[in-house]
């Protein structure tokens, strides 16, 4: 992994100064909107140092937020998340994770449209788990997981979504990081970049709380499912490609 010259840089800073605007005021879509830079820029950065990346995003959040953390659910979604997680490592020690990955993609954009269709249905116990375990696969293979956990909380306050989501994301990078590094896809390099992306990332996180008061009212929901459909057809275009 080479150091970027300038320009790639600042072009990863803005990347993720526009991830952290967009986690922290909708929940989650920190590595959608990252991830195409910094994969583009620097292949072997993914998914370690996006992982590494949303600890501090996770945290802050998850402080923000905290009076609204849902308990129950949470700890059903992390069931799932060390069920996942596993898995995920298997498939990049042994297997290239692209099909694995344009497949997950094709089902979260039909998650998406059944929860169009469906518009007051919400999972129970089985569905949280299964979400938790999807995602903890995606986490570790492309550093995505997060629309099968975001969808599971779309319907609910926006304090709520971001609290219960930033909670289960830190137990997701937490396995996934221990999963990448067993995978031997963690080195000084990928620490790196995330600690020269500290800055960045602080300042759109910061001028997200703002933007997701205004978000909560009335285009939480729809931002959720966009993200959640954008995530998932990124995901096939990038095997496609």
């Amino acid at each position: 992994m080479r150091d970027p010259v300038a320009w790639q840089l600042a072009l990863i800073m803005v990347a993720i100064f526009a991830g952290a605007i967009v986690q922290g005021s909708v929940g989650f879509g920190f590595a959608l909107v990252s991830a195409a830079a910094v994969g583009l820029i620097q292949p072997d950065a993914i998914p370690a140092t996006l992982l590494l990346l949303s600890f501090p995003v996770n945290v802050f959040i998850g402080v923000r937020e905290r009076r609204a953390l849902d308990v129950v659910a949470l700890r059903e979604v992390t069931v799932g998340l060390m069920l996942g997680t596993p898995v995920g490592a298997m498939v990049l020690i042994m297997v290239p994770g692209e099909l694995l990955v344009a497949a997950f993609g094709a089902a979260i954009v039909a998650a998406a449209g059944i929860s169009i269709a469906r518009p007051r249905a919400e999972p129970g116990t089985r569905g949280r788990v299964v979400a938790g375990a999807v995602s903890g696969v995606i986490s570790t293979v492309a550093s995505t997981g997060g629309p099968p956990i975001a969808l599971l909380f779309q319907r609910r306050p926006g304090p709520q979504l971001r609290a219960t989501l930033a909670a289960a994301f830190f137990v997701s990078a937490t396995l996934s990081t221990i999963g990448v590094t067993v995978a031997g896809r963690l080195g000084w390099q990928q620490a790196r970049l995330a600690l020269f992306s500290l800055p960045a990332l602080v300042a759109g996180l910061v001028l997200s709380g703002p933007i997701g008061r205004r978000v909560d009212d009335r285009w939480l929901r729809p931002a959720v499912l966009v993200f959640a459909v954008g995530s998932g057809v990124a995901a096939i275009i990038r095997v496609l490609v």
